[in-house]
């Protein structure tokens, strides 16, 4: 009894086992409160130091490649984790210099040879009329979206019965 307790344990406390979780969480054959809760904190706490040990020996490697991502990425949040996570400071700062180097010589680079022609086409009378028709799309698209809250909130009829 005992071995299949833990083969069941073992099997829920794995992302296969939380997908089925998940799954039966959704029924109504299933009750268990706070079932995949619990199997998600511990699945969770089991791989916590085997990513904390990845991510002390591969830091480096990690922040480069998230630094390449331009923005909107958060790349704040990842800065943020990496010092909580105790990577070394020299290591951080090496790999954050030596990568935004790169990606912003690169950005530098492909602005001096495609500058002038992206210039030339951004001014071009076709680039002007699109514009100019997305813009008045979103106005057009903001007065309507407006009428329809005003409309729905009620605040015409209560003008019109006051």
């Amino acid at each position: 009894m005992h071995t299949l307790t833990r083969s069941i344990l073992a099997f829920v406390v794995s992302p296969i086992g939380i997908l089925v979780l998940g799954v039966l969480d959704s029924t109504i054959f299933n009750w268990f409160p706070l079932g995949i809760d619990s199997a998600v904190v511990l699945l969770s706490a089991r791989l916590l130091a085997g990513i904390h040990r990845r991510v002390r020996r591969t830091s480096a490697i990690m922040l480069a490649v998230l630094d390449l991502i331009p923005p909107p990425f958060p790349f704040t949040l990842f800065v943020l984790a990496a010092g909580a996570l105790g990577v070394r400071a020299p290591t951080f700062f090496i790999t954050l210099i030596v990568c935004r180097a790169v990606r912003f010589g690169a950005e530098a680079f492909l602005a001096m040879t495609y500058g002038p022609s992206i210039l030339r086409w951004v001014d071009s009378d076709i680039v002007h009329d699109v514009g100019g028709v997305c813009i008045a799309l979103a106005i057009a698209g903001s007065v309507v979206s407006i009428v329809r809250l005003v409309r729905s909130s009620g605040l015409t009829s209560r003008r019109a019965a006051a």
